[in-house]
C-alpha cells in the first residue's frame, strides 16, 4: 500500500471464528503492521469476534503510527466510550452512518461511513453545523437521513448501497456474487424517500 502511494491504513483486527487473539495478541499484530509499513494506522473495529474494547484501545495508541479508531461495532454508545477513554489522545471516527450528528455531538472527531458517499455534501453541512452549535439544523438533517438508512442497512448492504448510489444518478455496477439484485420493492421504498432529499 505504501509502494502505491497510501497515505495511511484502516485496519480491522484479525478473526477467525473464535480462534481470535488476546489483548497481547492484538498489539503484536498492530504493532507488526506499524513497523513493517511506517504509515498511519486507523482501527477498523468492525469484527464482533474480536471487538477492540476502549481500555485495549488507549493500549494500543502506545504503538508508533496507531492514531485512531473507526468504531462500528456496538453503535454510539462504544463510540462515545472510546471518546472518554482516550480522550485526545487518538481520534475516534464515527461510523454509526443513521447518527453522525448525535456522534459529532459527542466528540467524534469526523465519520468514516458509507452515507458519505450518498450525501457528501449534506453531511459535510451536518458536521459543520454540529461543530457550530447549531444543534437543532444538524438533527433536522439527520432525522431525513435516516428512513433512508433504514432499508439501506441489513442484509446485501453492498448491493443496497449501489442500488440507492443509482438512485442518485451515479451507477456503481453491480455488486459481485453472491450478492443479488436488490428487491424492487426496496429499490421503490428508497426512490419515494430520495425524492425528498438533495444532497444540498
Amino acid at each position: 500500500a505504501k509502494k502505491a502511494g497510501a497515505d495511511a491504513l484502516m485496519v480491522t483486527p484479525t478473526f477467525y471464528n473464535v480462534l481470535v487473539p488476546d489483548a497481547a495478541g492484538n498489539k503484536r499484530f498492530y504493532g507488526a503492521i506499524s513497523e513493517a509499513v511506517g504509515l498511519p494506522i486507523i482501527i477498523y473495529n468492525v469484527v464482533p469476534q474480536n471487538e477492540i474494547s476502549s481500555e485495549l484501545f488507549s493500549e494500543l495508541l502506545n504503538i508508533e503510527h496507531v492514531i485512531g479508531v473507526k468504531q462500528s461495532v456496538g453503535g454510539i454508545m462504544a463510540m462515545y466510550d472510546m471518546r472518554i477513554a482516550c480522550g485526545d489522545r487518538g481520534m475516534v471516527y464515527a461510523a454509526t452512518d443513521e447518527m453522525l450528528h448525535s456522534c459529532f455531538a459527542l466528540g467524534a472527531d469526523g465519520a468514516i461511513s458509507a452515507i458519505l458517499a450518498l450525501f457528501p455534501r449534506l453531511s459535510v453541512r451536518m458536521w459543520d453545523l454540529t461543530r457550530a452549535g447549531n444543534y437543532d439544523e444538524a438533527l433536522k438533517i439527520q432525522n431525513r437521513l435516516y428512513p433512508l438508512w433504514k432499508i439501506v442497512r441489513g442484509p446485501q448492504f453492498p448491493a443496497r448501497m449501489k442500488a440507492a448510489a443509482g438512485l442518485l444518478g451515479r451507477d456503481c455496477g453491480f455488486s459481485k456474487s453472491p450478492m443479488s439484485d436488490v428487491p424492487e420493492e426496496l429499490v421503490d421504498r428508497m426512490s419515494a424517500i430520495l425524492k425528498g432529499v438533495k444532497d444540498e
